[in-house]
């Protein structure tokens, strides 16, 4: 099962780490979530869905400025130009890799708890 502390964790790392230097204040600017808001996230507190969308936004789009296409951009044009056999075998593909993702979190999850 997924832990909603972990994922709430893991993307407020994703978007720290598209910043150089990244203060609460730089992070509140960019995402417009307020200082304190932000501040009370950073210690655990439950993020609202529209935080967690607003932040996977920025991520998406910070990401982009490096890359021309976005995953799900190309995904799209996967589903349109690729054979069924083709498309069936990039999705066992990615489903294997976030099966290796979620145990190593669970293994994470476990080391931390003995």
């Amino acid at each position: 099962m997924v832990n909603v502390e972990e994922i709430q964790k893991d993307l407020l790392e994703q978007y720290m780490a598209m910043f150089k230097k990244p203060t609460i204040a730089n992070l509140s600017r960019d995402s417009g979530i307020q200082k304190t808001r932000f501040f009370r996230l950073l210690n655990g507190m439950d993020m609202r869905l529209s935080e967690f969308l607003i932040l996977k936004e920025r991520i998406l789009a910070l990401s982009n400025t490096n890359s021309s296409e976005s995953l799900q951009s190309i995904a799209h044009e996967c589903e349109l130009q690729l054979e069924q056999s083709e498309i069936s075998e990039l999705a066992q593909i990615m489903k294997r890799k976030m099966r290796r993702v979620n145990l190593r979190r669970t293994i994470k999850n476990q080391e931390k708890a003995a």
